[in-house]
């Protein structure tokens, strides 16, 4: 049985993606908010601008958690493989149990493999976040068990 896990050296990308994510949707809402309250801003002033600093206190929290729980994700997911099968385990999630024998599709996609079993389609994903020489050799373990 071989144990493989998510690149360390991808993690920056990913952290990347969420704080974009949350920077543009903050500033959107903002403009948002001032658009939508513009006439108040000009009568009653200092008040209006209230909801900003609120807005950006509330978003930079949520991008850190959001950051905090994809660290997480990364530290603790694992890939386990042998002739039998494969399990994922990711955390706040149950272990994916997937025998070799059950696997009858695997398609590639830009975000990694995705398998699908006689039961249901489309049912579990390998991430390309993992070393990529780790990735490969699952990717043709997985299409070995296919043929």
């Amino acid at each position: 049985m071989k144990i493989y896990r998510l690149d360390p050296e991808k993690f920056s990308k990913a952290r990347r993606s969420i704080i974009l994510l949350y920077i543009i949707t903050g500033i959107i809402l903002i403009i948002a908010a001032v658009w939508m309250n513009w006439e108040q801003l000009s009568t009653s002033g200092f008040m209006s601008l209230m909801i900003i600093p609120f807005i950006v206190v509330l978003f930079g929290f949520s991008a850190w958690r959001a950051i905090k729980q994809r660290q997480q994700h990364w530290q603790e997911y694992t890939l386990q493989i042998d002739d039998n099968g494969i399990v994922q385990s990711q955390p706040r999630m149950p272990d994916l149990h997937v025998k070799s024998n059950d696997i009858i599709a695997a398609r590639e996609t830009k975000f990694g493999l995705v398998l699908s079993t006689k039961l249901h389609r489309n049912l579990f994903g390998i991430s390309k976040d993992l070393r990529d020489e780790d990735y490969e050799e699952v990717k043709a373990k997985v299409m070995s068990w296919l043929v």
